[in-house]
């Protein structure tokens, strides 16, 4: 095509990716092509003069820290770019991220980025306690000379303790099922979990652990799993951990495409083909990934906006079988080629509401047919890393708590209006939904006044919190609970499961104390407990020696779960799936009395 005095060129054939091992045609390497290379995250964007060598390789070969710093920062500016939605060349590398308008999710993206491209773990209260690019980056600079130096091996070679899957792992597409007699090479490995191969075990059973036909492989469950899984067996009600959305797909949408696509993604993902188990010999809690599962999409006709809410309800309490990986149901109700509504259902033991918004993104690709980088690790993985690094790694992490809990707290006490006097041994729960929507003017105004004092929204929602309780209830030592997505672990950013964890904030709110001092001691006490937060509610509760009581959660009895920027609409295919209807039983189904 002539444009001007220019000739702009357009071809037919599809952009390849520049990273080793990727699945490219023939044609790829071949130089009257390279205009077709597309460069992805963990490449340089020319931003190191325009080489494009890896990070590694590039910070291997720079002579000092300065220079380190400097290489990092140009890849960094890309990755903020990408998060902010901001050119490149516009971004303040001297302002503080926090003025930048980063808050803590972002944060975390910002910590996985510096743990997954150059193995440095920068903390988020660095990120959100004032750091800037420029610091940041120069502070990685210094981190990775030191790594490299202690090491002795070259940076490109650095690893975070585990080892990469084989190379016949690494090149299949989508992980498919198939049986493991050794484990992968992961270190660390606890002397209490086992993996089971089903070779030559012809009665299902190998070392007195009792398994499902078809089983794979057999490890102890994570320690908020474990959590859950007692609580479950307390309760009396089954779907108390229950989730279910419920979706209203617009376009052109491919039922049988779709039906395949679950199909695909239970594949992908073993959390949703597991069977959750007490062992009868030791009564310990196991998890065991299945090579099928009994998940079948209903399909249904459509009879109006009453038979919605009769089957999100159907859904919401259904049981689940988790012995026999029962984990997760599905139903489409159809109403025209162009109209159909979708509600799905999990068990919180299996997915939690991170994972879930990873399954509804993966599942989209899937039916799009994008072709999903093979998943390295899955949730029986960060299970067993968990189990084998929280007594050697936590250290840290326990002597911070300790410091903030030298005693256990009152409790809290009960509201006057409340229509309750005293506290009854819980078994259920009964909850009551209040929704307030805030206009976009005063959420404009809470952002504004946040930035103004150098907090996020959060840590103004918190302080206000803090400031409620302590008025009401007159008193001063105030502990509440906040939720953690505990994603923190580059291995596992895509890896479906069940991480949440739970953290308990102290406050010592003095009445005459101004509310922007609250809103700074607020981030200060989130940021610290971030910084300490890989150590799992439960454990912690143990290393505390905190009294449980069927009347009340220990630590905090008022938690706050605050979310940011849940999508209401996602693309699938040439289709819009809206959210219409959401719903989790427990307000927090990994807060409970006894945990």
């Amino acid at each position: 095509m002539l444009t001007g005095s220019s000739f702009l060129v357009i071809t037919g054939i599809p952009r390849n990716s520049a990273l080793p091992g990727a699945d490219n045609p023939w044609y790829a390497s071949n130089l009257r092509f390279s205009h077709m290379v597309l460069k992805e995250e963990g490449e340089d964007q020319s931003s190191a003069g325009g080489s494009s060598l890896p990070i590694k390789q590039r910070l291997a070969a720079a002579s000092s820290p300065e220079a380190r710093a400097e290489i990092i920062q140009g890849d960094f500016v890309q990755k903020m770019s990408r998060i902010l939605q901001a050119a490149a060349e516009n971004i303040e590398c001297s302002q503080p991220l926090l003025a930048l308008g980063v808050d803590s999710l972002m944060a975390m993206e910002i910590r996985s980025w510096f743990l997954s491209q150059i193995d440095v773990d920068m903390p988020v209260l660095k990120v959100l306690g004032g750091g800037s690019i420029q610091t940041l980056c120069a502070e990685a600079g210094a981190l990775v000379k030191i790594v490299a130096a202690t090491e002795e091996v070259e940076l490109a070679d650095i690893t975070k303790g585990t080892s990469p899957p084989s190379e016949a792992s690494a090149s299949s597409g989508a992980s498919t099922p198939s049986l493991l007699a050794t484990p992968p090479s992961t270190p660390g490995l606890s002397e209490d979990f086992t993996w089971i191969s089903r070779a030559g075990s012809e009665t299902g059973e190998y070392d007195g652990i009792e398994l499902l036909p078809g089983m794979e492989r057999v490890g102890r469950m994570s320690f908020s799993q474990e959590r859950l899984w007692f609580l479950q067996s307390f309760l009396t009600n089954p779907a108390t951990y229950n989730i279910t959305l419920a979706y209203r797909i617009k376009g052109p949408f491919r039922v049988a495409d779709f039906n395949q696509a679950f199909y695909d993604l239970i594949d992908r993902h073993e959390t949703l083909r597991t069977a959750f188990f007490t062992d009868k010999t030791n009564y310990l809690a196991y998890l065991g990934a299945v090579e099928k599962t009994p998940f079948v999409m209903e399909q249904k006709p459509y009879t109006g906006e009453a038979q919605i809410k009769e089957e999100f309800n159907r859904t919401n309490d259904h049981s689940y079988d988790l012995e026999n990986a029962e984990s997760m149901k599905a139903t489409l109700l159809i109403e025209s080629p162009t109209s159909h509504v979708l509600i799905m259902g999990f068990h919180h033991i299996a997915v939690d509401a991170t994972s879930s918004q990873i399954l509804v993104r993966d599942i989209a690709a899937i039916y799009s047919g994008e072709k999903l980088a093979p998943l390295k690790y899955q949730y029986i993985d960060y299970a067993n890393k968990q189990r084998a690094t929280v007594d050697q790694a936590l250290s840290k992490d326990v002597a911070y708590w300790r410091s903030e809990f030298p005693d256990v707290p009152e409790t809290l006490p009960l509201f006057d209006f409340g229509t309750v006097k005293s506290r009854k041994p819980l078994t259920e729960y009964n909850i009551r939904i209040m929704e307030t929507r805030l206009d976009a003017s005063f959420t404009a105004t809470l952002k504004a006044a946040s930035q103004k004092l150098r907090v996020t929204p959060f840590h103004l929602h918190l302080a206000t919190l803090q400031t409620m309780l302590h008025k009401l209830l007159n008193i001063d030592d105030i502990c509440i609970g906040i939720t953690d997505a505990n994603k923190n672990d580059p291995d596992h950013v895509d890896t479906l499961g069940f991480f949440v964890n739970l953290l308990p904030l102290r406050f010592k709110v003095e009445g005459a104390r101004s509310f922007a001092k609250l809103t700074q001691q607020a981030r200060d006490k989130t940021l610290a407990a971030l910084e300490h937060s890989q150590i799992p509610y439960n454990v912690l509760l143990d290393k505390l020696e905190v009294p449980r009581s069927t009347t009340s959660n220990p630590l905090f009895q008022v938690l706050m779960n605050y979310k940011m920027g849940s999508l209401r609409s996602v693309p699938i295919g040439e289709c819009e799936a809206e959210v219409v209807d959401f719903q989790g039983k427990c307000p927090n189904a990994s807060c409970s009395p006894l945990a």
